[in-house]
C-alpha cells in the first residue's frame, strides 16, 4: 500500500466515520482493525487529522474514543 493509497483511504474512512451512521462507524472500525499495525498507525493519524479539520467535534471525540478502545484491545492481546 502506497502513501497515496493510505491518504485516499483515510479521506474515505473519515467521511464514513463522520456520517454518524452506526453501521458506517462499525465498518470503519473493522477496516482499520484489518490493516497491519504498520499501516494502521499512519492511517489512523490521517483519519484523525481529517476528522478534526473537517467534521463536528462529536465526530472527533467519537474517533478519539475508538482509538483508545483499539489501543486497549491491542494491549490486552
Amino acid at each position: 500500500m502506497t502513501r497515496e493509497d493510505i491518504r485516499n483511504a483515510a479521506s474515505t474512512l473519515a467521511h464514513h466515520w463522520a456520517s454518524r451512521d452506526p453501521q458506517d462507524r462499525e465498518g470503519v472500525r473493522r477496516l482499520i482493525a484489518a490493516y497491519p499495525l504498520a499501516i494502521r498507525v499512519p492511517l489512523c493519524a490521517l483519519i484523525l487529522e481529517r476528522v478534526h479539520a473537517t467534521y463536528p467535534p462529536e465526530a472527533l471525540q467519537a474517533f478519539d474514543n475508538l482509538l483508545f478502545d483499539m489501543a486497549d484491545i491491542e494491549e490486552a492481546l
